[in-house]
């Protein structure tokens, strides 16, 4: 407290979740843990004027009771490995297999993130509907459209 009223002492920010920090950084060249880390050092980052993302990225998360054990089949894994060396799609793979048993419980939990960037909207979701189909993701029960 001072003399003129309540002053702020810190800002506590928070990251966004999951797969943000990849996404900024691949369109816009900007690493935000860098920049936290930076600031909380005290050191202003040096980020450009203007940002212009490079293309789009459109991904979908997968869910542990839907796509927890079809993505850990070895003709899955082997898929996802090849687009994602070839850098056609991106992947995160959030819990391990342990944990998607759990999943079973009544509680779903997030298991992975599948993404697709591209020079254009239209073409990241013709992109990502064809991935998700070609692995089993977009099934009646969690439709990808």
């Amino acid at each position: 407290m001072t003399e003129n009223g309540p002053k702020l002492l810190e800002i506590n920010p928070r990251l966004p979740g999951y797969c943000s920090r990849s996404y900024i950084l691949q369109l816009y060249g900007v690493d935000l843990v860098v920049c936290a880390f930076l600031i909380s050092c005290g050191i202003k980052p040096v980020l450009p004027n203007q940002l212009h993302a490079d293309g789009h990225i459109m991904g979908v998360m997968c869910v542990a009771s839907i796509h927890g054990l079809a993505l850990k089949t070895p003709e899955i894994e082997k898929q996802i490995k090849m687009l994602s060396l070839n850098k056609e799609i991106g992947y995160f793979s959030i819990y391990d297999e342990s944990f998607l048993i759990k999943s079973k419980t009544g509680m779903d939990y997030l298991c992975g993130n599948i993404y697709v960037k591209e020079h254009d909207l239209e073409a990241a979701k013709r992109k990502l509907l064809k991935v998700c189909d070609d692995l089993g993701i977009n099934t009646p029960e969690y439709p990808i459209f």
